[in-house]
């Protein structure tokens, strides 16, 4: 298929940022996944409502999209080399930038 091997990645409740994670290795392992939940040697009749519809698949990828810049702001805080506590503003301005959608341009974001 071409797809990398990687395993699924598990939801953690005190690691938002896990649903991020998993969320894209689910769409990274998309047909693997589909091929593995309609075969009838491995999955039985009974739970083939496990497959996700296109629609879902679609859904997964806006919340990805959705959660990205947050998933930045998150490792740009836990940085170990430099001072995060006065790029705090910064990087809230950044996000706010990215979820404000199109019609405002990237040069808006800059360190003060």
């Amino acid at each position: 298929m071409g797809t990398p091997e990687h395993k699924l990645v598990q939801y953690v409740r005190t690691r938002w940022n896990s649903t991020f994670y998993m969320i894209n290795r689910l769409i990274e392992q998309r047909w693997p996944v589909t091929a593995t939940l309609s075969d009838p040697s491995i999955t039985h009749k009974a739970k083939c409502y496990l497959d996700l519809k296109p629609d879902q698949w679609s859904l997964l990828e806006e919340l990805s999209t959705a959660l990205k810049p947050f998933e930045c702001a998150t490792v740009f805080m836990s940085g170990q080399e430099y001072i995060s506590l006065f790029i705090a503003s910064t990087c809230e301005r950044a996000v706010e930038v990215l979820c404000s959608g199109p019609k405002v341009q990237k040069t808006e974001i800059s360190v003060t």
